[in-house]
């Protein structure tokens, strides 16, 4: 990863949400990062989505909950900062790290 990481802007049904991510938010704080993202869309730029091409597919090591929040408003596309020539170990521990867990 010596290569300097950018956001980049892709179209939200190429990113998938991890199934193995550890961080499970409560019904009310979910509706509240919706309301988040809805009144303030530049946070999300702040804090993009990090994601593996490891597999061949976009997986989100960092942001699921956010992801989520851009399907259930429509987004067409989210920001993005891939993470690339990750192992599987590797993108667990950013998985963890990123979630708090």
């Amino acid at each position: 990863m010596g290569d300097k990481l950018k956001i980049e802007h892709l179209p939200i049904g190429k990113i998938k949400l991890n199934p193995d991510n550890p961080r499970q938010i409560s019904n009310k704080d979910f509706e509240s990062l919706i309301k988040s993202l809805r009144d303030c869309p530049d946070m999300f730029e702040a804090r993009p989505l990090l994601c593996s091409d490891r597999t061949g597919k976009l997986i989100v090591l960092g942001g699921n909950m956010r992801l989520r929040a851009a399907q259930k408003l429509g987004y067409k596309e989210v920001p993005v900062i891939i993470l690339p020539g990750l192992t599987e170990a590797q993108e667990k521990e950013i998985t963890i790290k990123d979630n708090g867990a």
